[in-house]
């Protein structure tokens, strides 16, 4: 018998005889007990969870989600964070479809020491105009 091709969400969500994808009840289920570590513990508590790879992995696309909010160029990012143009696409797109990752960015990794009257526009206000110019 032949195997079915397996769609390009699969190929993201499965390897080999592993599963990755998480259901919205397994999902919220941890938002909720994450939600109630105390900062405190927090850092141990991730660093038991993930590995360091994937610790870096989380800095990393926080980090390119500023570089794209800043304007900076694919390039810039590359440069700078190593990562690859599929994490930064990935990253964008994030910013574009997600409001609450958007809002998460915005709220809690802007300099906190610069204001709208240091900057003109803000780079958040720039970035609300390019998406409503494109229709998002």
């Amino acid at each position: 018998m032949a195997r079915r091709k397996r769609t390009k969400s699969e190929i993201l969500t499965t390897g080999g005889i592993h599963d990755y994808s998480v259901s919205a009840t397994d999902m919220d289920a941890l938002s909720h007990r994450l939600l109630n570590v105390s900062p405190k513990n927090m850092k141990a508590v991730l660093r038991g969870l993930l590995t360091q790879r994937e610790l870096a992995d989380i800095t990393r696309r926080i980090a390119i989600a500023r570089m794209v909010l800043d304007d900076k160029t694919y390039e810039d990012i590359q440069k700078s964070l190593g990562a690859g143009k599929m994490t930064i696409s990935l990253v964008r797109r994030a910013l574009d479809n997600n409001d609450q990752f958007f809002e998460f960015v915005t709220t809690h990794y802007t300099a906190p020491n610069r204001t709208n009257s240091d900057r003109g526009i803000s780079d958040v206000e720039k970035y609300i105009a390019r998406r409503l110019k494109k229709g998002k």
